[in-house]
């Protein structure tokens, strides 16, 4: 089942706030990832593309947050 263009925005707003709150660019973001671009971050946060679970899982860790968070309503 495919999320829906408003939970990939909300997934990708999450994911910038908590990006910018560590002072972290998209390309070192990315990096972290394991990632050799700074595009699919960016996709990501325009909610343009759905990541994956394990995606999900590590940006949580580096983020100090709970999956759920992602999920949440702004």
């Amino acid at each position: 089942m495919a999320l829906s263009e408003e939970k990939l925005r909300v997934i990708g707003t999450r994911v910038a706030i908590e990006r910018t709150r560590l002072g972290l660019t998209q390309g070192c973001l990315a990096a972290m990832l394991g990632l050799t671009s700074h595009s699919h971050i960016s996709r990501v946060e325009c909610g343009k593309k759905t990541p994956s679970l394990n995606m999900l899982d590590a940006l949580s860790e580096i983020f100090g947050v709970e999956m759920n968070y992602f999920f949440t309503k702004l």
